[in-house]
C-alpha cells in the first residue's frame, strides 16, 4: 500500500511487481494480471471505474496483441 492510496496484492521479485497480482490505482482504476519486472505482461484485465474494460494480452506495460475493449 501507498500513502496515496494505491494498493498492490501479489507477488514480488527484487522489489519489482512480478507474476500474477491486483494493483488498485487510488482513483480506483484496476488492473488484475501479469507482471514482469514491475510492468504488465502477458494476460491481464483492465477495468476503468466508469465501467470500460480490457481483457487480453500486454508488453512492457502496454496493450498488445489480442484483447476485447467493452465501452459500455
Amino acid at each position: 500500500m501507498w500513502s496515496d492510496g494505491r494498493k498492490y496484492y501479489g507477488s514480488w521479485s527484487n522489489n519489482d511487481m512480478q507474476g500474477y497480482g491486483i494493483y488498485i490505482y487510488s482513483d480506483g482504476v484496476r488492473y488484475d494480471g501479469e507482471y514482469l519486472n514491475d510492468k504488465k505482461e502477458g494476460f491481464g484485465i483492465y477495468y476503468w471505474t466508469d465501467g470500460r474494460k480490457y481483457d487480453g494480452w500486454w508488453h512492457k506495460g502496454k496493450q498488445h496483441g489480442v484483447g476485447t475493449y467493452v465501452d459500455t
